[in-house]
């Protein structure tokens, strides 16, 4: 399935609890997935998406050294992924019973800018249950991993 996406956002910028700069990130998304539905309970899907943009600076003074970036900069990187999917929650709004889990592995390279790379495993658990038809308790867990050794954070902020 393909897809695209634009998008624009304020990453501000903290040294201890004092806001010195507020970035403005431009970020332009396009990439194509494919995927198996299993029944009503399941899914597998694999693809690759490149993401390209770059990020001002709005606020703060641009001589700063204490600046993590340049007042402008460009970025870009390629992305492909695989998901594995599971759902049996009877309302995603308000669930009473039922699972949603996801578990995806994703690499990504920077191809814009600063090289560098990474691998990545996240895992997100949703349950809800339901006794005497009015008491509901619900349950999350969300986790990740990187695979390989330290990496630029910007690629997980851009």
């Amino acid at each position: 399935m393909p897809q695209v996406s634009v998008e624009a956002s304020d990453l501000p910028y903290f040294i201890g609890q004092s806001m010195r700069a507020v970035y403005r990130a431009h970020t332009f998304r396009y990439g194509l997935d494919l995927g198996k539905q299993f029944s009503d309970w399941g899914e597998v899907r694999a693809g690759a998406y490149r993401e390209e943009g770059h990020t001002r600076l709005t606020v703060g003074d641009p001589g700063d050294p204490q600046l993590p970036f340049p007042a402008q900069q460009a970025f870009g990187s390629f992305t492909y992924f695989v998901r594995f999917s599971y759902d049996t929650l009877d309302n995603i709004n308000f669930p009473h019973s039922g699972e949603q889990a996801r578990l995806q592995w994703s690499s990504a390279h920077q191809v814009i800018g600063p090289q560098s790379s990474y691998n990545r495993v996240t895992f997100d658990f949703l349950a809800a249950h339901t006794w005497r038809d009015r008491n509901t308790v619900a349950f999350s867990v969300s986790g990740g991993s990187l695979l390989n050794r330290a990496t630029d954070l910007r690629m997980e902020f851009p």
